[in-house]
């Protein structure tokens, strides 16, 4: 099962890269979203074909409100989409077209058209189709020449089969941990911090070794550490083991980008210590801040 709300973190800034500064993205958040059956990456290629299609709608720059729900289609309104009926997270994605004529005329303020390679402005968006079809579901489109244009992707929700609310229970009992994550570097740590915050988790950020520790004496209890290796100041192991001695039950998970030196080092000397590369994709981060959590784990 592939949680798209947890997805949302790293596609939003992918989206705010492909759209660029002539396009307002608006991402409206949805409330508890179900998660959907499927290959993760296939329903990331999903995705991505969608906002390629968006993109190329909106030449001369708009706006792009991106708007997440769970629907219930009986039989006639799944009979309109191509789809059998039950229950689907919906991803709707509407393009609001700017008017060439109605910017203004002063050469300097005229926005860029942007110029695509070939191979975005004759997508084969019938692949994303066939692909979501493959799970179930259903791209339909809506134009309105010279307006706007509406995409709606329909995934099948995995909460029709047994054990569907397994993912609301797991975030319910995940908001009792609360994390210190401890990274430097402001694109890493807000990253990290969405991704963990979508899995239901309260995150504690902070970006120097002197900075985490004033947090721990004024949040305590703390139940994980999530730290960079490197940092300047202090090391990520100088500050775990100045945090334990204040809390021997608080675990740890280092986090490093370096292929050599300290983080290497601190892997190699200690297989036993729980330890991710940077840059990390959502699944391995939560894998891993689970695995050390769960009651199984040996800290």
């Amino acid at each position: 099962m592939v949680s798209l709300q947890s997805l949302a973190p790293s596609l939003k800034r992918r989206f705010m890269r492909l759209f660029g500064p002539s396009v307002e993205v608006i991402w409206l958040r949805a409330a508890e979203l179900d998660s959907v059956a499927g290959d993760l990456v296939w329903i990331e290629d999903v995705l991505f074909d969608m906002a390629v299609r968006a993109r190329t709608a909106v030449p001369f720059g708009g706006r792009l409100v991106i708007e997440w729900a769970n629907i219930d289609l009986d039989a006639v309104m799944a009979e309109g989409q191509a789809l059998a009926p039950g229950r689907y997270v919906m991803l709707e994605m509407t393009c609001l077209r700017h008017d060439p004529s109605e910017l203004t005329t002063s050469v300097n303020a005229l926005p860029s058209v942007p110029s695509f390679p070939d191979e975005w402005l004759h997508c084969d968006f019938s692949q994303a189709k066939a692909m979501i079809r493959s799970l179930g579901g259903q791209i339909c489109e809506y134009n309105e020449p010279g307006r706007a244009l509406t995409l709606r992707a329909f995934f099948p929700s995995a909460s029709q089969t047994s054990g569907a609310n397994q993912d609301f229970e797991v975030n319910k009992e995940m908001q009792q941990f609360r994390i210190l994550l401890v990274e430097d570097e402001s694109y890493v740590r807000d990253v990290a911090c969405e991704i963990l915050e979508s899995e239901g988790y309260q995150v504690l950020a902070a970006r120097t070794g002197q900075e985490a520790i004033e947090m721990f004496e004024q949040a305590r209890p703390v139940q994980l550490l999530l730290t960079d290796v490197v940092m300047p100041g202090m090391t990520g192991h100088d500050l775990a083991k100045q945090l334990m001695s204040l809390d021997p039950e608080l675990k740890t998970i280092y986090m490093s980008g370096y292929m050599d030196g300290l983080g290497t080092q601190l892997h190699r000397h200690d297989l036993q210590l729980p330890f991710i590369q940077k840059p990390f994709t959502l699944e391995s981060l939560t894998a891993m801040v689970r695995h050390v959590l769960s009651p199984a784990s040996v800290s």
